[in-house]
């Protein structure tokens, strides 16, 4: 009882504290998975809940304190959930991640439209100016850069926080049969079909001239979407041939970080798209001699 009270209180210190270290609150998911297996579930969500007083006392500014909040919401949420649905053996992996990704990106989508307001203007707006104002973008260039920022923001926002998930999963999350369940992973034969459905549409819309305003935000966020799931489609099997290289350590960690380096995201998420009908994977296992991973 002592020793869970001990990792209690270090749970709640760590989930706190992340949130004012810097960079170091990219890994507010890394306590949720590596306690994943040690409180109950309620547990985590009455936790999440401690460091919102401290974020709102804290916060410098505005700003600081939206951002703040939609960095914590949009990281932590999605991992509790996806810690539950670990639990729950008879799912593969994309049945708990795409919910957690859901998750994700309705958050966001309700912080940007809905659920906060700074002194009558949008949070979007707000954000764009800040961004332009730090980089001292001249007036005209900065017309240009809304204008593409209007159809490009949400998306971006959303795949950032989402790698920093997938990251944190893969590196906090210890487990075999988990590893070999991700190296494994393929979307559903649904969700190639949506892809090529949405495909047809985008382009039905672009050639009519419909392809602007609030639906085409809507089309270039859903694309985003679209394409983070076939990148960690790409990314799995990028790890695989970790596995079959039993390529380790430094040389390991080494390549994730070129991983960000363009285009090669683009690549992965194309191999994502083409594994469906190639199974690269199979391919592989026969390059290499037939070892399973």
């Amino acid at each position: 009882m002592k020793s869970d009270f001990k990792d209690y209180i270090f749970f709640v210190f760590l989930i706190v504290a992340l949130n004012f270290m810097g960079p170091m609150a990219l890994f507010l998911p890394a306590p949720i998975f590596v306690y994943r297996d040690k409180f109950p579930i309620p547990y985590f969500f009455l936790f999440s809940f401690l460091p919102f007083p401290f974020i709102f006392f804290l916060a410098p500014d505005r700003f600081n304190l939206f951002f703040s909040l939609l960095h914590y919401c949009c990281l932590v949420y999605p991992s509790i959930l996806f810690v539950s649905l670990l639990r729950l053996k008879w799912m593969n992996f994309f049945e708990r991640f795409f919910p957690a990704a859901i998750l994700m990106f309705l958050i966001l989508v309700s912080f940007f439209f809905g659920f906060y307001r700074m002194s009558g203007t949008t949070a979007f707006s707000m954000v764009i100016d800040k961004f332009l104002q730090l980089n001292n973008v001249s007036k005209g260039d900065a017309e240009y850069l809304k204008n593409i920022l209007f159809y490009l923001f949400y998306g971006i926002m959303f795949l950032t926080e989402g790698v920093v998930f997938v990251f944190n999963m893969l590196f906090f999350i210890k487990d075999t049969g988990f590893s070999s369940e991700f190296h494994q992973f393929k979307t559903p034969v649904y969700f190639v079909i949506f892809t090529i459905f949405f495909m047809i549409l985008l382009n039905f819309f672009w050639f009519s001239g419909y392809l602007k305003g609030e639906i085409g935000v809507l089309f270039a966020t859903i694309g985003f979407f679209i394409f983070f799931v076939f990148f960690i489609q790409g990314l799995s099997i990028l790890f695989f041939v970790f596995n079959v290289l039993n390529i380790k350590g430094f040389a390991k960690a080494f390549l994730i970080v070129l991983i960000f380096i363009y285009p090669i995201p683009v690549i992965l998420a194309f191999t994502g798209i083409f594994d469906f009908w190639f199974d690269f994977r199979k391919k592989i296992k026969v390059m290499g001699g037939g070892k399973v991973v």
